[in-house]
């Protein structure tokens, strides 16, 4: 009895409603955050990227047709064109306008949904096309339901093309191995069709080109001896969906506008991905031509095949804008660069800086997490594919061979391939329990209940899967603490989200437009690099950088990296002043080292500006030129012990210059008590000595006049000499154009 006759029911109708519950099951566990997501004060999406996709699908639904192929509101005041593909965004888009939407609120609403669609889409493809592939269909689609490194990535609110690599791998295994097994033109043209959206999708999706080439390399290998089935291989399946491939892809490469890396890069769409699908185009025709003749032995063939290929490749890696693509996209996967060591999706699999909230070792944290515990089981998974293979051959199991192997592979390099590797992971991961399964069942308990042998089979399953359910288990765990009317407990990661959102909704409502009278923008806000999606997206504000980091200039990012540690007050202004920067967005350190002990942003969290003194008594003057005008709630994740606003928001301002006459060679304080939108009281410190002549000059950044929005001022400045002091009032307009205050004066002797 085959393994698909063994898992299915007999019955169509109820192997359909199996099915059809597995893929519900899914997308409720996908969406069993609405609370997190849908807020009173708008739509939380998770996952930064989400912001940017969600920008240009607004961008696309109020402006249709343009969908935003270069930002002016990024990488300020240059603009840039954003490193993905125009097509994920441009066809929710569409699709929006064609149901009617036309505003940014409602298509907010819907989008959030996109990812779990696309998430029960992907379970049903796995569930209907896994027999075919690897048999145990049913158990497949269990197993990606729950699998968190699908879960994660087509959750609702996460909306990032990441989310549509399970219905594109999905797409790629079903159809590529119907081509495969019929060599009808049709099927192979489709397969192209395939692999083309899955790379005007996501460049990255390259890597499917690639899997394809490998088992249309086996394949021929396979049938080197038969002239006939060679030719019909290489022509027929091979030609047909490489070239459409390579026309669709020339088409997208036409509307979509280059980016920053050139025309060449293999890691933003260029017309390198074109070049490369046309190349095996006339490659397929060659080797049809030449092997389809007469028999040849395997060992001729396969050195002409990759002799042949090798040759066309180096021959276009001979150009230098092809040479040094290729040495960036071997940096971006071997994370040879300040940037990408940064991201957290380019962390290995087995990560030393993730920890699972099951107490597992830091390097499986993150493994686990997505794969459960059976990703200590790679290697077997691994064998098991190798002997599959042996058993039944590379036309019905080549296809699922590469993909485990070489995104495996890559997902053990960088985890932002998880999502792809979970499709055929969970293919093989159920054809290998099915497999143990049935050996253990006929080998051991062969007279037990089938029926309590499989419930068995299915709690050990659930085990092995147990640290991926945390996430859900806990999210059905609030709804029920909703239902029996407690408070739900949020993680630490939500509660984050919550703020940097209701942070750059306050940006958007309470700071003035940065558009001038010519329609050109006036001002820029700058951040640290990971909110600025958010930022740019919520609080509608160009940002100096963004999430994309130094792909869109290095310039950019070195800058504010720069101002980030750099500790000269002066330095700092003249970054600020390259970029017009008039609002600046601090955090609290999340990890050790990220706000650098006396540096002008530690200064500005820690301590509003005012003169910071080290532990070893290094002592730091006050910040002259910032003053603070909104703060988020408390850092969650810093404790009760050192409560500091999880943001801040300072504005570049000149600052009113208070000048006056004390007496020579004394001292003058001024402070001013203010408090936070927060209800937080502090104060700002200002202290000058006088020249022999007795004059002093102060610099000032807040304004006395009570304004709507801005911290809350708690009397006049205050200014004290000796034993005598006195109030000033300084007015927004002094402080927004740097105007002088004078007649500040003390009594005291004449100066000599």
């Amino acid at each position: 009895m085959s393994e698909d006759k063994a898992t299915a029911p007999t019955n169509l109708w109820r192997r359909a409603g199996l099915l059809l519950s597995i893929v519900l099951l899914g997308f409720l566990l996908r969406i069993a955050h609405f609370d997190e997501v849908f807020r009173p004060e708008g739509v939380v999406f998770t996952g930064r990227d989400a912001y940017y996709h969600m920008h240009r699908i607004a961008h696309g639904v109020e402006h249709f047709p343009d969908f935003l192929e270069f930002d002016p509101w990024m990488h300020f005041p240059e603009g840039a064109a954003a490193i993905w593909p125009p097509w994920f965004d441009g066809s929710i888009a569409t699709g929006l306008r064609l149901f009617g939407v036309d505003d940014r609120a409602t298509a907010q609403r819907i989008a959030a949904f996109v990812p779990p669609l696309l998430g029960a889409v992907a379970i049903g493809l796995v569930g209907m096309g896994a027999s075919l592939v690897a048999g145990a269909g049913l158990l497949a689609a269990l197993i990606l339901s729950l699998l968190g490194g699908h879960l994660i990535p087509t959750e609702l609110g996460f909306l990032d093309h990441h989310a549509a690599m399970g219905v594109w791998v999905g797409l790629f295994l079903l159809v590529g191995n119907a081509a495969a097994r019929s060599c009808s033109r049709g099927w192979s043209a489709l397969f192209g069709v395939v692999i083309a959206g899955s790379i005007l999708t996501w460049p990255g999706c390259l890597v499917l080109l690639a899997i394809a080439e490998l088992w249309l390399i086996s394949l021929l290998l396979g049938v080197s001896h038969d002239p006939s089935r060679f030719r019909r291989v290489a022509w027929n399946f091979g030609a047909w969906f490489h070239g459409t491939a390579a026309s669709l892809l020339i088409l997208g490469c036409a509307r979509s506008p280059w980016a920053q890396e050139g025309q060449w890069t293999l890691t933003t769409l260029s017309w390198m991905q074109p070049s490369l699908a046309w190349m095996a185009t006339v490659w397929c025709v060659l080797a049809g031509t030449w092997g389809g003749r007469q028999r040849r032995t395997p060992l001729i063939n396969a050195m002409a095949l990759l002799g042949s290929g090798l040759v066309l490749v180096l021959g276009l890696f001979a150009l230098e804008g092809v040479r040094s693509s290729a040495a960036d996209a071997l940096q971006w996967v071997s994370k040879d660069e300040s940037f990408q060591s940064m991201v957290g999706e380019s962390r290995p699999l087995f990560s030393s800086r993730e920890v699972h909230a099951s107490g597992a070792s830091a390097w499986i944290g993150a493994a686990i997490a997505r794969l459960g515990w059976f990703a200590l089981l790679l290697p077997g998974v691994f064998g098991f594919s190798v002997w599959r293979v042996r058993r039944r051959g590379f036309r019905r199991e080549g296809l699922m061979f590469w993909s485990v192997v070489v995104l495996g592979g890559l997902t053990l390099l960088q985890r932002r391939f998880t999502d792809a590797f979970s499709i055929p992971w969970a293919i093989a991961l159920a054809a290998a329990c099915w497999s143990a399964f049935e050996s253990v069942r006929s080998r051991l308990f062969r007279n037990a209940p089938p029926r309590l042998l499989r419930v068995i089979g299915f709690l050990l399953l659930l085990a092995g899967l147990w640290p991926s359910l945390s996430l859900p288990w806990a999210r059905a765990g609030n709804a029920l603490r909703v239902a029996g009317g407690s408070p739900p407990i949020y993680s630490l990661r939500t509660a984050q989200q919550w703020e940097i959102y209701r942070v750059a909704r306050w940006i958007q409502e309470w700071t003035p437009s940065p558009l001038g009278d010519d329609g050109t923008l006036q001002y820029s806000v700058l951040c640290f690099w990971d909110l600025g999606h958010v930022i740019q997206s919520v609080g509608r504000r160009p940002v100096v950088v963004n999430n994309f980091g130094d792909d869109l200039g290095d310039r950019h990012f070195e800058d504010s990296m720069e101002f980030l540690l750099v500790k000269d007050e002066s330095r700092a202004l003249e970054i600020l002043e390259k970029y017009r920067v008039r609002y600046v967005v601090t955090r609290s350190p999340r990890s050790e080292g990220e706000l650098v002990p006396g540096s002008v942003v530690h200064r500005l969290h820690a301590n509003d500006g005012n003169v910071w003194s080290s532990p070893g008594g290094e002592r730091w003057p006050r910040l002259q030129h910032f003053r603070l005008v909104h703060e988020s709630g408390p850092d969650p994740g810093r404790g009760r012990k050192d409560p500091w606003p999880l943001y801040k928001v300072f504005e570049f301002v000149p600052g009113a210059l208070v000048e006056g006459q004390a007496n020579p060679g004394s001292q003058v304080n001024a402070r001013l008590r203010l408090k936070s939108n927060q209800g937080r009281p502090f104060q700002y410190i200002a202290a000058a000595r006088t020249g022999p002549d007795g004059r002093f000059q102060l610099r000032i950044p807040y304004s006395t006049e009570p304004s709507e929005g801005l911290p809350q001022i708690l009397g006049g400045l205050r200014l004290v000499s000796g034993d005598a002091s006195r109030s000033r009032k300084i007015p927004e307009r002094a402080v927004l154009r740097g105007e002088t205050l004078e007649g500040n004066d003390f009594p005291g002797e004449p100066p000599k």
